[in-house]
């Protein structure tokens, strides 16, 4: 939530475009990021490097965070190099550990396992956001820059902490039979999809999936500058509205998760994505800072139940094809990655259009309820009952 306001309160320049620039700051690496996943994903399932290259981008958002923190504030466009590279390492070490998540306790209790992993996600969020907040709740852009460069330095080594228990005891239990690459990570995926006939289930949930993610995504690129511009909140306002959203999200993402194994993933995931509609007019009505703590209330009950859901219903339809697990995993990062760019591209356009983002946070309602049809339509549940 900082980035974006130092972005548009110093870096570019509160003027016209910056909504713009902004949805193409974090398109262009989240696309990076997509085309990179196929690759990876097909070498990681045949090489046995799965913990290596988690390790790997895991270190390196933690480094960039690191530089954020570091770097002159007048190196204002080094400084959007470095966001949108941490950001792509961001993004491929969650894909990688994803990748994980099939092989955990014999893919049983997923959406339990995968609820538990955003949770504790939250609780770390929580913890880093209390010093953060008393650091940087009184400052102004630009004068306070320090301060919000202190805060990537204290994110920083949030994110190191826990990650460490990842980085020392996740393990991929597969059992490597290739010494090589078998054809080209592209090549496989491509492959893939002109399977597309077997895997139809599938690939019709994973694009209802990417159009709700598209939404989510937005909702967290955009939610901060939202605040503070139409709706005239101060950078505490918003602290406490994010603070909301992250202890909600604790509780509300294991328990629905726990609530999944006894009612069924796709009932739980049906409703959050309902939910999230509702939010997305919720955002479009909101008027004062007591509603938007209200509206972060209702973002908290979704907003770690939706993915965590999503990626324990993957985990489980494509358990008869464990040994193409990261290729899965690397296909959805470059689809989904690929795709999330139109929400935020949509928004930033929208709003620079009409000078209103009140007006662009409506199209999010679109994303959610086309996503929702797709995943409707997709058949998903008979592929979940047949490996069960």
């Amino acid at each position: 939530m900082l980035f974006p306001l130092i972005f548009k309160q110093f870096l570019w320049g509160n003027d016209a475009t910056a909504d713009l620039a902004w949805s193409l700051t974090v398109a262009i690496p989240i696309i990076l990021s997509g085309l990179l996943a196929p690759l990876i994903g097909a070498f990681l399932d045949a090489s046995g490097k799965l913990k290596v290259f988690f390790s790997f981008f895991v270190i390196l958002t933690i480094a960039t965070t690191y530089l954020l923190g570091l770097m002159p504030p007048d190196a204002r466009y080094a400084l959007i190099v470095v966001f949108s590279i941490g950001l792509m390492t961001f993004n491929l070490s969650q894909f990688t550990y994803n990748a994980f998540l099939p092989f955990q306790y014999g893919n049983k209790k997923s959406a339990l396992i995968s609820g538990i992993g955003w949770g504790l996600g939250y609780l770390g969020g929580i913890l880093c956001m209390i010093p953060v907040y008393y650091l940087v709740k009184d400052s102004k852009l630009p004068d306070g820059i320090m301060n919000y460069q202190t805060a990537f330095l204290i994110t920083a080594t949030f994110f190191l902490i826990f990650s460490i228990p990842s980085l020392i005891y996740l393990r991929d239990t597969r059992d490597y039979g290739r010494s090589a690459l078998i054809g080209g990570g592209y090549t496989r995926v491509i492959t893939t999809i002109k399977n597309w006939r077997k895997y139809k289930s599938i690939f019709l949930f994973l694009i209802g999936l990417y159009l709700i993610n598209d939404g989510i995504a937005t909702l967290v690129f955009f939610t901060s500058l939202y605040a503070t511009g139409d709706l005239g909140l101060t950078t505490k306002d918003v602290f406490v509205g994010f603070l909301i959203v992250q202890v909600v999200g604790i509780f509300a993402t294991i328990i629905f998760a726990a609530l999944a194994e006894r009612l069924g993933y796709l009932n739980l995931f049906y409703l959050s994505v309902v939910w999230w509609i509702v939010n997305s007019f919720s955002f479009f009505l909101v008027q004062s800072a007591m509603q938007f703590y209200l509206l972060a209330v209702a973002v908290g009950l979704v907003i770690g139940t939706t993915p965590a859901l999503a990626r324990a219903i993957i985990a489980k339809a494509i358990d008869s094809e464990k040994d193409k697990a990261a290729e899965f995993f690397g296909f959805h990062a470059f689809a989904s990655r690929v795709s999330s760019v139109f929400g935020p591209i949509t928004f930033g356009a929208i709003a620079t259009a009409t000078g209103s983002q009140r007006l662009a946070i409506l199209s999010l309602a679109l994303f959610f309820a086309t996503g929702l049809l797709f995943v409707l339509k997709s058949g998903i549940s008979e592929k979940l009952s047949t490996t069960a």
